[in-house]
């Protein structure tokens, strides 16, 4: 326990002297139990008059800057309850929220009847602070989440602390910020789930911890990891568990994030324009192989897949919305072994134009429409967000849209 007092005195009787015989009305007394960023301060009031332990109000202004405090700039101030019944006249207050490692300057005051009156102006250093941030490794549990983790250790009574992850994507551009949070006081482990911005790539991270406020922030910060978030599964075909093997690829694209070619229904070549009305209705069960734009493209092993094999995709796979290379769309990552595709969010053509690139994924299945008449089949649709989850719904013949081919 540290003291510091206006004269070097110990015992209760002789402290009682000290506001006794100074004269002042407030007395800046000492100090004690001085921490990182704790300490209790001890004033003394010489109570005349009307002043009674009722009327006036006790405390102490506290500043980094003795000048700031001369002046009345006090950065905190503190109201104090007094002493017990035997010793009204002393009076401490506990001030938190101080500055480790800091010189602070503080006096006590007293208020009665609109006039103020101060002690002198003392001092105290707080301690230093032993606390210590480390950086664990990243779980990558899906190419949509990852957890960050990382721990502390301190010595003494803990602070509280706020946590803040950092990550970039190189090793010196740690800069971008994921939403701080509180740390919660006896766990000394924490995890954040961050949401990958992109797949395909390697984040660097760290872990920062900051012990001060927002205003006046004292960090302690882990060393720089890295995570990788795989993109989609490589290989001409992927299986994904749902009974038939997909392309990694649209037709007509040679990477998994190419746009490839837009097809009306029932169509094996792409337009420079689409018609307002389709061109093909039939209503087969299935389109026949003379109309179906993947084998026509890819050979006979290759056909689009029906309206059950694109929701078979959709109940066994997860569904993350990200971006591949720079193209946003949705990655389907298997359920039953982690295999993924990606299908880019091209949007489709109406007319002369096309619509909603980078916003909305429209692919063709081999089924005609569900419950609407021939001008309609059934295509896949999914977007961004949970109100755009993936669906297969009934979709305009006409348009031109994305086919994403299956083999058994």
């Amino acid at each position: 326990m540290i003291l510091i007092t206006l004269l070097p005195a110990i015992t209760s009787c002789e402290k009682e002297n000290i506001g006794k015989n100074t004269g002042e009305v407030a007395v800046t007394a000492g100090v004690t139990d001085i921490g990182a960023f704790s300490a209790v301060l001890i004033g003394y009031a010489n109570l005349t008059g009307e002043m009674t332990e009722e009327t006036v109000t006790y405390g102490f202004d506290i500043a980094r800057d003795r000048g700031n405090l001369e002046e009345g700039f006090a950065t905190q101030h503190f109201k104090c309850k007094s002493g017990s019944r035997d010793d009204k006249a002393r009076f401490e207050c506990k001030v938190d929220g101080l500055t480790s490692n800091t010189v602070h300057y503080y006096r006590a005051y007293l208020h009665f009847k609109g006039e103020t009156h101060y002690g002198k102006i003392l001092s105290f250093t707080t301690t230093d602070l032993v606390y210590k941030a480390y950086t664990d490794d990243a779980v990558v549990k899906s190419p949509g989440e990852v957890e960050l983790r990382g721990h502390v250790s301190f010595e003494g009574d803990e602070p509280g602390a706020t946590i803040i992850f950092m990550y970039g994507n190189a090793e010196g551009n740690v800069n971008t910020q994921i939403a701080p949070f509180v740390k919660q006081k006896g766990n000394n482990e924490v995890v954040k789930v961050m949401v990958p911005p992109a797949i395909g790539v390697t984040y660097y991270y760290k872990m920062r911890v900051n012990l001060g406020t927002a205003s006046n922030p004292l960090y302690r910060e882990g060393e720089v990891k890295s995570f990788t978030v795989e993109g989609p599964t490589s290989g001409k075909e992927v299986d994904l568990g749902t009974g038939v093997k997909w392309g990694s690829c649209n037709v007509g694209a040679s990477s998994p994030e190419g746009t490839g070619t837009y097809y009306a229904w029932g169509e094996t070549s792409g337009r420079n324009s689409y018609p307002l009305i389709p061109s093909y209705t039939s209503t087969p069960s299935v389109l026949p192989a003379s109309n179906d734009a993947a084998t026509a493209n890819l050979g006979s092993s290759w056909r689009m897949p029906t309206s059950s094999e694109a929701n078979a995709l959709i109940s066994g796979c997860n569904a993350y919305w990200a971006t591949y290379k720079g193209v946003t769309g949705r990655i389907f990552v298997s359920k039953s072994n982690k295999n993924s595709i990606f299908l880019p969010a091209a949007g489709y053509w109406s007319g002369n134009s096309r619509t909603q690139t980078g916003e909305n994924c429209y692919y063709w299945t081999s089924s005609p429409a569900k419950s609407k008449g021939s001008d309609y089949a059934s295509a896949l649709f999914t977007g961004k967000g949970e109100q755009n989850a993936p669906e297969v719904y009934d979709a305009d013949r006409a348009r031109g849209m994305q086919v994403r081919a299956v083999k058994k």
